[in-house]
């Protein structure tokens, strides 16, 4: 079914006082496509509100003056079913529009992808979908990577409180999945089961078909197992179904759900069948905060009801499209989708593009929601552990994942006294207060065991593989960076990353040796020069009482002395990891044949200035530098 939204026929209205002027200008059309019927209609219905707000917020219209164009809005239902989704976009196409909002199901998704990538119209896709190199591809998506989300989550299985507005005040040692059976599902539980923490251990795995229920003997089998947590990964009719069944079962268990199920259309969240959980919310950066005009409208439309994400997707996708139409010299087709990719974020990230190098919306963040009396709310983050400084201590996996690549491996050593420069890492450690100065205290071990897993994660991202390590197909460059050396590996395969030392001050710490495979890290250099690390200490120096921190075993919201003790070292841990990452990457890329960058983009990895002052999940490889790095290095095969 495809219509017009009736309330934004008034658009010629508020377009009425330029008719003596001329004829008006072609509207300009977005097309919404998106389960408005069904068991997930409540979910679609989300979406199309923050685009609809989105619209009304602007006066209906784009531009002023002789340019001022209205906006029309044209929906199509595809009712969760595939060859619907396909039929919906055919005649949007047909409709003339300018742009899509699609908002698929995970039954729908991979049809509705596939067919925008084959075509022109821009679309802003609110759900998973692969990442794809191609600047000219039309196709935007609004979600997080599967391992971002599934790290998100492990934080939260990780996370030890016993204050329930701060989480489940039970500790999780032993989550049970419970996935809809589509690729995209099943993508982020082997995600998950990957990058749990060193506590936990999955009791077992519940496949449920689309709108199907679970299998009974399957939820026994996840209680017998020991199972203490729930962890939903699935559409929200999804919840309902699988608390039928531990009701019927007179099992009461929290539950994590993944971002997918925070929605309206489950009920279960409301109506007291779930009495315990966290749901988590994905949102980019940008709208982690809702904008007011979203806020007052949806009050209007539906008094105290909770903002849900997807209406906030909505909203951002919408913005995201008439944002670059009024940017564009030509807002058709190529034109709006080169204006949407070159959109920034505000001024505390103004160098950041919107939209990532592959096309994905960047700097998702999660926001924790809980079951409350009244059903879904989101948990005041002052309550919360920072979300912006990495993973929280102890959720990591016991051991290092073995480097995914036919590559080059990069190992990381702090160094001894044989190495090229001299250890230094201690001295450099206690200068941020990271360091107690007891040789070999259990504290300052795991800070140097934390320091490397983050270096090494940071890179991955850098080189456009998720962060544990996994490719992606077709776009992650082929090379791989771990704490262990591999057992067997060829010598020609293999670069060291040394940390340690000044190095010379002509090189702002960072130096290679293109022949020994080696590269240089320059510790002290950085500790001393690069302002986010000169300005900040911890204080006291962490010690030994500190262990419970990093080990993961403090009860959050315990006191607020020990919620800032948790954040701040943990932050200055992942600022310093932060800072080996962006300097490793530079020499690795001077060591496969880059050369320094004395232009204009700020965001450059190889920039002459180093990135100084932005964060590592600004930068980028250029496209020349990333030419370049793909004949050296090559490409992870696409699928």
């Amino acid at each position: 079914m495809v219509r017009r939204t009736a309330c934004l026929a008034l658009a010629a209205l508020a377009l009425a006082g330029t008719a003596a002027a001329g004829p008006p200008a072609e509207p300009f059309r977005i097309g919404f496509l998106g389960t408005l019927s069904g068991p997930l209609a409540e979910s679609g219905t989300e979406a199309l509100e923050g685009l609809q707000s989105a619209v009304r917020s602007r006066g209906l219209a784009l531009g002023s003056g002789a340019k001022k164009r209205s906006v029309e809005v044209i929906t199509a239902d595809d009712g969760d079913e595939p060859a619907a989704a396909l039929r919906g976009l055919e005649t949007l196409a047909k409709a003339r529009i300018d742009a899509v909002v699609a908002a698929p199901s995970g039954r729908t998704v991979q049809e509705v992808v596939a067919r925008a990538r084959a075509g022109r119209t821009p679309v802003v896709v609110i759900g998973a979908a692969a990442p794809v190199l191609d600047p000219a591809s039309p196709v935007i998506v609004l979600a997080p990577s599967p391992v971002d989300q599934a790290m998100a989550m492990a934080s939260v299985l990780a996370l030890r409180t016993r204050k329930p507005l701060v989480g489940v005040t039970t500790d999780c040692a032993r989550p049970g999945l419970v996935v809809e059976d589509s690729p995209a599902f099943r993508a982020q539980a082997d995600a998950l089961s990957r990058t749990l923490g060193v506590a936990q251990r999955v009791a077992g795995t519940v496949l449920v078909a689309a709108r199907g229920k679970p299998d009974a003997g399957r939820v026994k089998e996840l209680r017998a197992a020991g199972c203490d947590r729930l962890v939903l990964l699935g559409e929200p009719d999804m919840a309902d179904a699988i608390a039928d069944a531990c009701t019927a079962a007179g099992w009461r268990v929290p539950v994590l759900a993944a971002p997918g199920l925070l929605s309206g259309a489950a009920s279960s969240f409301r109506d007291g069948r779930w009495k315990e959980g966290t749901l988590l919310a994905a949102l980019p950066q940008k709208v982690m905060d809702p904008p007011a005009a979203l806020r007052s409208s949806h009050a209007a439309a539906r008094g105290d009801a909770p903002l849900y994400p997807r209406t906030v997707l909505g909203w951002m996708a919408a913005n995201l499209v008439l944002d670059a139409a009024e940017a564009a010299a030509r807002p058709r087709e190529a034109g709006l989708l080169e204006a949407m990719r070159d959109l920034r974020y505000g001024p505390d990230e103004a160098s950041m593009p919107l939209v990532g190098d592959t096309g994905r919306a960047a700097l998702f963040r999660f926001l924790p929601w809980r079951i409350g009396e009244r059903g879904p709310e989101p948990a005041n983050p002052k309550f919360l552990p920072l979300d912006t400084v990495g993973p929280l201590f102890g959720a990591w996996p016991a051991t290092p994942r073995e480097p995914v690549t036919t590559g080059k491996v990069v190992a990381f050593t702090f160094g001894d006294g044989k190495s090229a420069f001299p250890r230094s890492i201690e001295s450099d450690l206690a200068a941020l207060g990271l360091h107690s100065g007891a040789a070999g205290d259990d504290a300052s071990r795991a800070v140097l065991d934390e320091i490397l897993a983050r270096t090494v994660g940071k890179l991955h991202l850098l080189f456009l593989k998720e962060y544990d390590g996994t490719p992606v197909p077709g776009v992650s460059f082929d090379i791989s960076f771990t704490r262990l050396v591999p057992a067997g590996i060829e010598k020609g395969r293999l670069w060291t990353a040394l940390v340690a030392g000044t190095g010379p001050p002509a090189r702002k710490g960072g130096s290679h040796d293109a022949g020994a495979g080696g590269v240089y890290i320059h510790s002290s250099w950085l500790v001393r020069n690069l302002p986010a690390l000169a300005r900040g200490k911890v204080v006291p120096p962490v010690a030994a009482g500190d262990l419970r921190f990093l080990r993961g075993e403090y009860l959050f919201a315990e006191s607020v002395e020990g919620n800032d003790r948790s954040d701040g070292i943990r932050g200055m841990v992942d600022a310093l990891a932060g800072a080996f990452a962006m300097k490793a990457a530079k020499e690795i890329g001077m060591m496969a044949g880059l050369s320094l960058d004395h232009g204009p983009d700020v965001r450059s990895i190889m920039n002459v200035d180093g990135g100084e002052g932005l964060r590592e999940t600004n930068l980028h490889f250029t496209p020349k530098d990333s030419h370049l790095l793909e004949r050296a290095l090559g490409r992870c095969p696409a699928k």
